[in-house]
């Protein structure tokens, strides 16, 4: 038979690679996306989070991306916790 292995648990958020912040005016195609439906496969956009939705004044910048198969995902900062601020971190 097959060798069974212990499940293990994966970490809840990706972690940035880069010391840099986000700067939305600089990642591939950085538009408001289409709110009407999918992205579609291999496509990236940042939308900003408003104030009213627990952003930061002037808006929280969130960048989302598809895999090959359009699965959507969402990338943040390491410090990210769903508050305001810009990178999303300040929770309270």
């Amino acid at each position: 038979m097959f060798p069974t292995r212990q499940a293990t648990s994966m970490p809840s958020t990706i972690a940035s690679t880069s010391s840099r912040p986000l700067d939305p005016s600089r990642s591939a195609n950085a538009s408001a996306g289409d709110a009407t439906g999918p992205a579609g496969p291999m496509k990236s956009y940042v939308t900003m989070r408003m104030e009213n939705r627990g952003g930061a004044p002037g808006g929280t910048p969130e960048l989302y991306f598809t895999d090959p198969d359009g699965l959507l995902m969402q990338l943040q900062d390491s410090s990210y916790c769903g508050g305001s601020g810009i990178l999303g971190n300040v929770c309270k």
